[in-house]
């Protein structure tokens, strides 16, 4: 379907329309994550998605529901890529990069591209951040590549500096926190200088709270050096199946507690680095510190759970 095809709607339309697929999404996200899981009541958590998301933050404004809809979009084109999410019947991974690669290309005029069922979400972002006076194109095109580099990582199984690792999770945090930016108004200039300090710590913490999935489709987060110093075997790391594996993995626990606690340290001084002081508003900057707390917390989690694994102090 072609985009002119949504041109008629209303803006109303347009907004039901794209609530419509993100409820599909949460459904077929929660239907196999749990699946996976073993848990039969993925239904409960379907709800708890639902209320959380389409009942009480959609409504309450079209910030919000750009933030909304911007999310789900890119998070469901990555959980396709990265295999998280089953394809479309009749679809084939490479069909799917290349209408993804064809479209994203075209942004910002979509009038001629094909775009499948998801897409509507885009063509909804697109016009309400355009009518907000906001430009995402560069942000989802520079996004774009980082999956497809992530995705050929996982298909060769290859491992990569630390340097060229980190790069990357410090773009795409910028690109993805420049796209929070926007939208609620943060001043990107001082982003830009509080990004250079950040590091990357949304994406790494992102990659140690899913290495077990990663390492199991062939997606190594562990930079070549860490795989040198502490002696990690790539092979029997790639052959691990989950935790009851990688515990037993020589050195793997040794490297893992390393980038744990050095995560700890980054997200306890999120504040110090300014970044929520980009933010006009209290309470955005509020809600952002707040993030900070969380992730520290999760990070302290799971660094006791480390521990306790290897049986360490």
């Amino acid at each position: 379907m072609a985009n002119r095809d949504y041109s008629r709607m209303s803006d109303a339309e347009l907004a039901i329309r794209a609530l419509y697929y993100i409820v599909r999404f949460l459904w077929r996200l929660e239907r196999q994550r749990n699946a996976r899981q073993g848990n039969k009541w993925f239904f409960v958590s379907f709800l708890k998605d639902i209320l959380f998301f389409q009942v009480i933050l959609f409504p309450l404004s079209s910030r919000m529901r750009l933030l909304i809809a911007t999310y789900f979009w890119l998070s469901y084109v990555n959980d396709i890529v990265d295999e998280d999410l089953d394809l479309p019947n009749g679809l084939s991974r490479q069909s799917f990069i290349a209408q993804k690669t064809a479209l994203i290309d075209a942004i910002p005029d979509l009038a001629d591209s094909d775009l499948f069922p998801e897409d509507l979400l885009l063509v909804y972002i697109l016009r309400l951040s355009g009518k907000r006076g906001m430009d995402f194109s560069n942000n989802i095109k520079e996004i774009w590549p980082i999956m497809l580099w992530d995705d050929q990582r996982r298909v060769d199984k290859r491992i990569v500096s630390g340097q060229e690792l980190y790069w990357h999770a410090a773009n795409q945090d910028y690109l993805c926190l420049e796209i929070f930016a926007k939208i609620f108004g943060g001043d990107l200039e001082r982003l830009r200088g509080s990004m250079a300090n950040l590091k990357g710590i949304v994406t790494r913490s992102d990659w140690l709270f899913d290495i077990d999935e990663d390492l199991s489709k062939g997606l190594v987060n562990v930079p070549s050096e860490a795989m040198n110093a502490y002696g990690i075997n790539l092979e029997n790391l790639l052959a691990c199946k989950g935790w009851h594996d990688l515990r037993k993995i020589p050195g793997f626990l040794e490297f893992y507690m390393r980038e744990l606690k050095n995560l700890e340290v980054a997200w306890r001084e999120w504040p110090d680095k300014k970044f929520c002081d980009i933010f006009a508003s209290r309470t955005v900057r509020f809600f952002a510190g707040k993030l900070a707390n969380y992730s520290q917390g999760a990070i302290k989690n799971k660094l006791i759970r480390a521990r306790s694994i290897s049986g360490m102090s």
